[in-house]
């Protein structure tokens, strides 16, 4: 017996500490922050717009951002002048409107400097820092406000001469605001809004697939309305508009990536979606959290390209057409730069031929070139088996590496820019931007023979003083001796014998809890070392290591480069963002280059060896818990109730006396849960019909057959720590209520006294009913609190009793908080004249089982509304499996799963009270 309890005791023990190390690493133990911070060059200052009075908007204000004597220029918000561009920025959940700042201010600053012509005027709307992400209603309201908030702005430039008037708002959403944006086109055009008003949104980490937490049924409506709509292919109203979604990757612990991640929408959607991730977009490589989202330099600054890019030179406004804007935004976020299409490229410089079967691969490199020259590489020489090319290269420009259909009279015909079609910057960046590294990699080079016949290469003349030399690395390779599937035990990799570029496949990667952490092992002769000392000489080196590994989730466009922070490499945390299917696989890619086309001298690059390196693959333990409280912690709530029903029910059936102390209670019967968990498993076999929550794990590759094994263990790992402060709590409150509070005030034990209290309770909740039900839940789970309390006994039922309703009660405080907030502003107010009450059904049927549960005093009351106890039986294991398959993710679903509990709980009581 006592090796039993030792056991179970350790088990649970060794479960609650990985939880406990789970959190802790979701929490803490992520990339460090790579951001460096934005600056204003002058003093900020919010210029207030009044729009029509509205009781129901008092506490949201609208404002135009300046600096400095740009105020003074825009005070009287009398816009005249052509160029003025509008963008409307909109702020998340509980956020500050002054999170435009950053946006706002380096645009000034662009204006002045780079973009004179061009200028923007930032917009920004003051939410009184509401809890739109846990309120439905709260984005809703959001909504109308900001369409009242377009229409006013664009009435602010009647005065500017056609063509030149902004007929069109760019939207900004940050976070939350994202959703709001995007809400913007769906609600109906009652209120006249003109929806082609906004046909651009750039939102910021929004949850864009469901809510992070969904808590309240209006969320889970408002959410299934707009994706409906976006993703209606016949959905003419979204026909011109461009959505763009960035997001941070694993440094944001509060919208994980793959709620973010929309890039499947474009099949669906009449819409053109964009999806990246800032650690994959061209100089940002970052992963960047929640609030730094909003101030982040590298971030910012490639927005704000973006952003000047999409004005039209001839209109001084957004570009109209559609195909524009989203070539421009793919560009900057996606790295994809399609050069214009060109029937030949004239060859007006040197040209060398390279048409020797050795020549599979070829170097180049000059600090300035005096003479344009060309090298064509004739493709009918290769071998069939080579099937692949990689080039690593300085050269940038349009069509300066080209595949060549022929070779006429020194023209190239038919040229297909492979930069822009291939080519991809590598981080990180010591050089101006336009002789930025680019590696092309292309696989399907059998294929391209077939049309084309030379690989026609344009080594321009060097016109700047640029420190660095043209660069240019040539290895066209067999992908079967180059790409390699490690086995499923990932061990260290020398990299001695590897060529210019490799691939490994990780195929036994296929869980978003695997974590692995990968780093690069440089010998203190190596390359690394070298570069290492001529940074901190200053001559900075045009990379700072010769090996470069990048980890790539092709399944969801994302990238991780070890080379991203500026002067140093750094351990890449092999982390999936969904589960991968059987016939996909992660994989990593090496890229070597040669030390002399990354040094500004070659004095030195004889005492390099280049070939002392290795990757070491450590597999991360507590990463794993990590993943695993990120990705599946919220599900916790629906396994802690599924848990304690299971136990109501072992309570009903059972013949023996049921303890009246919650943690003997909740200790026992430990085997029996492996009946249960086996039944939850087997949930994952229903028909996919059912449009059950494990359903929509599924669908975001997050499921996993084992998934409720792991929930069951740790919910009931969770409640046995708080059956043990419920039973250390209860103790004292028994010893207290019944030797000294009962004794010095005996009347409090009595019925008439009882009765008052109920009806006193009863009144207050009425009261708080007609302007809050969520204060209403708040009232009566203090005033059941008090009544148990009160009694001589508290018994087990009574116990569980009071945790189903202090669940209910926590699920809807995010509507007590919004109505209580809402006081400043509108003195105490019903909260259904302000939004829509989420909790008003919940709390009808909570007073209902609470006015039942008071009554039962009467046995031969009782008696008339007791049920069997296989009805009962059957009842609540009915509710636990309905917990599990539907409120997992739908968290405003356990409310109601709670109520039936309760209500169930009360004909425990019933039988149990009976039965004495």
């Amino acid at each position: 017996m006592f090796l039993k309890i030792f056991i179970r005791v350790i088990l649970v023990a060794i479960v609650l500490a990985s939880i406990g190390i789970g959190i802790v690493d979701y929490l803490k133990n992520f990339d460090q922050n790579e951001c460096s911070m934005t600056y204003m060059y002058e003093y900020p200052r919010l210029i207030p717009i009044n729009l029509e009075d509205d009781p129901y908007f008092i506490n949201y204000k609208l404002y135009l951002y300046c600096e400095g004597h740009f105020c003074q220029k825009y005070e009287n918000l009398n816009f005249k002048e052509s160029g003025l561009v509008p963008i409307l920025f909109i702020t998340g959940n509980a956020d500050s409107h002054m999170q435009v700042r950053s946006l706002a201010s380096v645009s000034l600053d662009k204006s002045k400097t780079k973009y004179p012509k061009k200028k923007f005027l930032y917009f920004t709307i003051s939410f009184n820092e509401e809890l739109s992400a846990l309120y439905g209603p709260v984005i809703e309201k959001q909504t109308i406000y900001a369409r009242k908030c377009i229409r006013k702005i664009l009435s602010l430039f009647d005065q500017v001469a056609e063509p030149h008037r902004p007929k069109k708002v760019l939207v900004i959403g940050n976070s939350m605001g994202g959703i709001v944006a995007r809400n913007i086109l769906v609600l109906s055009n009652d209120d006249g809004f003109d929806m082609n008003s906004v046909d651009t949104i750039i939102t910021k980490s929004s949850p864009h697939v469901r809510p992070v937490i969904n808590i309240d049924s209006k969320m889970a409506q408002l959410y299934q309305d707009m994706n409906n709509f976006w993703l209606n292919s016949s959905e003419n109203g979204l026909k011109n508009v461009v959505l763009v979604s960035l997001y941070g990757g694993h440094r944001d612990i509060l919208v994980r990536s793959g709620l973010s991640n929309i890039n499947d929408w474009n099949n669906q959607s009449v819409a053109t979606v964009i999806s990246s991730y800032t650690p994959s977009i061209p100089f940002v490589w970052r992963s960047i959290d929640h609030k730094c989202m909003a101030w982040c330099r590298e971030f910012i600054l490639t927005v704000t390209r973006a952003l000047f890019d999409l004005v039209d030179p001839r209109t001084g406004q957004v570009y109209e057409n559609k195909e524009i804007r989203s070539k421009i935004l793919a560009q900057h976020f996606d790295g994809i730069k399609k050069s214009p299409k060109k029937d030949k490229i004239k060859i007006d410089g040197h040209l060398s031929t390279i048409d020797e079967q050795s020549n599979f691969f070829y170097e180049f490199n000059s600090y300035n070139p005096n003479e344009q020259k060309y090298l064509l590489f004739d493709l009918s020489i290769l071998n069939n088996d080579f099937d692949s090319l990689f080039i690593y290269t300085n050269l940038n420009r349009k069509y300066l590496i080209s595949f060549c259909e022929n070779i006429h009279e020194l023209h190239c015909l038919n040229p297909l820019d492979l930069v822009s079609e291939y080519g991809q910057v590598i981080p990180p960046l010591f050089e101006n931007r336009d002789m930025s590294l680019k590696v092309i990699n292309l696989n399907n080079l059998i294929k391209l023979k077939q049309k084309y016949k030379f690989l026609l290469i344009n080594i321009p003349i060097r016109e700047s003083k640029a420190p660095h030399q043209i660069i240019l690395k040539v290895d066209w390779y067999k992908m079967k001796e180059r790409f390699r599937h490690l086995t499923n035990e990932l061990a260290d990799i020398e990299l001695n014998l590897f060529p210019t570029f490799s691939r490994l496949y990780l195929p036994s990667i296929k869980n978003v809890f695997q974590v692995y952490s990968l780093e690069k092992i440089a010998q203190k002769s190596s390359c690394d070392s070298l570069l290492q000392s001529e940074i901190k000489n200053k001559n900075f080196p045009l990379l700072s290591s010769c090996f470069m590994v990048i980890f790539n989730e092709k399944h969801v466009k994302q990238t991780i480069n070890s080379e991203s922070i500026q002067f140093k490499s750094k351990k890449i945390s092999i982390k999936i963002s969904k589960n991968i299917e059987m016939n996909e696989s992660i994989y990593i890619e090496i890229i070597k280059f040669d030390p002399k086309h990354l040094l500004k001298s070659n004095k030195k690059i004889d005492i390099i060896d280049i070939n002392e390196f290795k990757i070491s693959f450590k597999y991360d333990f507590v990463g794993t818990l990590g993943q695993f409280i990120r990705f599946y912690g919220i599900f916790f709530p629906a396994f802690l109730t599924s848990i304690l029903q299971f136990y109501d029910i072992i309570s009903l059936r059972t013949s023996s006396s049921v303890s009246s102390v919650f943690l003997e209670h909740y200790n026992k019967n430990f085997k029996i849960h492996f009946y249960l968990i086996g039944i939850l498993i087997s949930l994952n076999f229903l028909p996919t019909h059912l449009e059950t929550d494990l359903e929509v794990l599924s669908s975001e590759s997050l499921n996993f057959n084992f998934l409720p094994l792991f929930l069951h263990l740790s919910s009931y790992s969770i409640l046995i720590i708080l059956s043990f402060f419920i039973t250390a709590i209860s103790f004292p409150i028994k010893l207290i209520v019944n030797n000294i509070i009962l004794k010095i005030l005996p009347i409090l034990s009595s019925s008439n006294f009882k009765l008052l209290f109920r009806l006193c309770s009863l009144i207050l909740f009425i009261t708080a009913y007609f302007y809050s039900s969520a204060l209403a839940i708040c009232f009566l789970f203090y005033a059941e609190f008090l009544t148990i309390v009160l009694n001589k006994t508290i018994n087990l039922f009574d116990q569980t009793k009071l945790f189903f309703m202090y669940f209910l009660m926590v699920l809807n405080v995010p509507g007590l908080i919004v109505w209580a907030k809402s006081i400043a502003n509108f003195s105490i107010q019903p909260i259904g004249s302000l939004f829509e009450d989420c909790a008003l059904e919940t709390a009808q049927g909570f007073v209902v089982i609470v006015v039942l549960n008071w009554i039962k005093f009467d046995v031969g009351m009782m008696q008339k509304f007791s049920l069997s106890e296989k009805i009962v039986s059957l009842l609540l294991f009915t509710n636990l499996l309905m917990t599990v398959l539907y409120s997992m993710i739908n968290l405003y679903r356990l409310q109601f799963f709670l109520s039936d509990s309760v209500f169930i709980d009360f004909k425990l009581g019933l039988k149990n009270t009976i039965n004495k």
